[in-house]
Parts: structure tokens; sequence; C-alpha cells
């Protein structure tokens, strides 16, 4: 009867801990969804900015941030290939700093990017 007794609390714990580590990466994850619509506005701002001519280096440095946290957010909380576009983007960026990637390159690297984020956001909850 104990060993019934044990096993059923220790059943009960482990529900316990599956709740609360579900709620905490729902939390975890409408976290991501809402720092992703604030870099969002950043990097559409540089897009623009960005098509016609009028990239400033601090827009550069700011896409180069903002794809940074997102290749590191994205593929912690499951989003693979936002990651990898977020990685992408700051790649050429940098480069373009070094060597002056072509413009044309850039913008499409950052469309992509702003592409993905916005079907990211529309396919969440």
């Amino acid at each position: 009867m104990w060993r019934e007794r044990q096993e059923a609390r220790d059943v009960s714990m482990k529900a316990q801990s599956m709740m609360e580590l579900e709620s905490a990466l729902k939390r975890v994850a409408e976290d991501f969804r809402r720092g992703l619509r604030e870099r969002l506005e950043v990097l559409e701002r540089n897009e623009e900015a960005l098509v016609f001519g009028e990239l400033t280096e601090e827009g550069i440095r700011e896409v180069q941030q903002h794809s940074h946290r997102i290749r590191g957010l994205a593929a912690m909380v499951g989003y693979p290939k936002l990651s990898a576009l977020g990685e992408k983007v700051e790649q050429e960026f940098s480069d373009a700093m070094k060597s002056g990637s072509s413009r044309e390159r850039l913008v499409e690297v950052l469309s992509a990017l702003v592409d993905e984020i916005q079907d990211t956001l529309e396919a969440s909850p």
C-alpha cells in the first residue's frame, strides 16, 4: 500500500513539473514573439533606408545586432530557419562593412529575414 501511495505521489509530482515546464516554455515563446515584433519594426525601417540608399552606419549596426539576437533566440526556441536567416544577415552586413557587399545582396538577405519574421508572427498564436 505504501509503495502505491509513493508511486501516485511521484506521478503527481512529475505531472506538476511538466505543467510548470509547459507554462515556462509558453512564457518564453510569448516573450520571443513580443521581442520579434519589436525587432521587425527596426529591421523594416532599416530595410526601407537600404532600398533608398539611405542606410547609415548606425543602421547597419542595428541590423547586425538585431539579426544576431534573432539568430540566437530563434535557435533556442525552435525556429531554425529564422535562426539561419539571422546568421546570414549578420554575416552579410559584417562583410559589407569590410568589403562593401552590393546593396542588392543586402536588400535580398534582409528582405528574406523580414519576410520570415512576418510569416513566423502570422503563424504564431
